[in-house]
């Protein structure tokens, strides 16, 4: 604790805060990783399977140190939560995605008394841009640290905090797979990503996942689909604000899944996207940055546009990692 200040308010206390963070020598990005691999046609099935292992490792941990929660009542928590987010981004996604209000109306109704499970801190932005590949300690294999985590940074801070169902994060990485073909077809013109790229990685993931916390995902049960879209219609919208050369690969995934065709398929940079938003090769030079206040007091936060190896906010400040094997 510090001294009183001159001017400090009655019944307030100061004190220093200091942070301390592993340097993960040699760390190889998986978002560039998976984009590598996906351009070039190359399996990436197993590494989606230690990734799988990994998320759940950090569930499980989560779980453990912090508890778990139940809803309120059985599908009046997590379900409504997710309805709201949903007709919150279709506002804003609804001018790029398309007029597919029945389907959307349809979709969310599905949520009605759909229990979640139980509730627990997650991760909240899981994709493959906030996870490292290192060395493992002591001369062992490679082990995953994953970032930040300090959720999505279009969330309010106070949303962020509050406990959710590991699903999200789950389908958080999957829709990160199919960010990464898409990224591979923008970054290589006429790139043939295996069609069945995508869901292979999905499978393999959630398999990897399985075998660290026993059960089965259903790709087809109503929150799956509707955290999916919760996820793809974010992604619009962040995209829209921030990155509109990106904006054909959340609008086409958004698209299937509302036209009736599956949170599974391929989203890529498909023609009926590029129509509406223009190549998705359209590099810019350099690094666009604007920079604004942090939510919390002394520091601040860049949006670097593009070159990024992710595609959320980079922080200045980095959040605390956990590393599993």
């Amino acid at each position: 604790m510090l001294p009183p200040a001159p001017d400090q308010a009655p019944g307030t206390s100061r004190a220093s805060l200091a942070v301390a963070h592993e340097f993960l020598a040699g760390g190889r990005d998986a978002w560039r990783l998976a984009v590598d691999a996906a351009r070039s046609g190359t399996d990436f099935t197993a590494e989606a399977r230690a990734l799988g292992a990994a998320t759940a490792t950090v569930h499980k941990r989560l779980a453990e140190a912090l508890g778990q929660s139940a809803e309120p009542a059985p599908g009046k928590g997590a379900g409504l939560a997710v309805a709201q987010r949903v007709r919150t981004a279709w506002t804003e996604a609804r001018a790029a995605v398309g007029p597919y209000d029945e389907a959307l109306d349809s979709l969310l109704a599905t949520l009605d008394n759909v229990p979640a499970g139980p509730l627990q801190r997650i991760h909240g932005d899981l994709h493959l841009g906030q996870i490292l590949q290192v060395s493992g300690k002591s001369g062992g294999g490679a082990r995953w640290a994953i970032l930040d985590f300090e959720g999505e940074p279009l969330r309010p801070i106070a949303e962020r905090n509050i406990p959710d169902v590991p699903l999200r994060d789950v389908v958080g990485m999957l829709r990160s797979f199919d960010y990464a073909a898409g990224a591979a077809q923008r970054e290589q013109e006429g790139a043939q990503v295996p069609d069945s790229w995508v869901d292979d990685c999905a499978d393999a993931f959630l398999a990897g996942y399985a075998g660290v916390i026993p059960g089965t995902v259903d790709r087809t049960s109503p929150l799956f689909v509707a955290l999916w879209l919760d996820k793809a219609l974010y992604e619009v919208v962040y995209e829209m604000r921030n990155r509109p050369d990106w904006l054909a690969i959340p609008v086409n995934a958004s698209r299937r899944l509302l036209s009736g065709n599956g949170a599974g398929d391929h989203a890529g940079a498909a023609s009926e996207g590029n129509e509406m938003t223009g190549s998705a090769r359209t590099d810019r030079p350099g690094c666009r940055c604007t920079w604004m206040k942090a939510p919390w007091a002394g520091s601040r936060t860049v949006n670097t546009m593009p070159p990024t190896p992710s595609w959320a906010r980079t922080w200045t400040t980095t959040a605390t990692s956990l590393s599993v094997p």
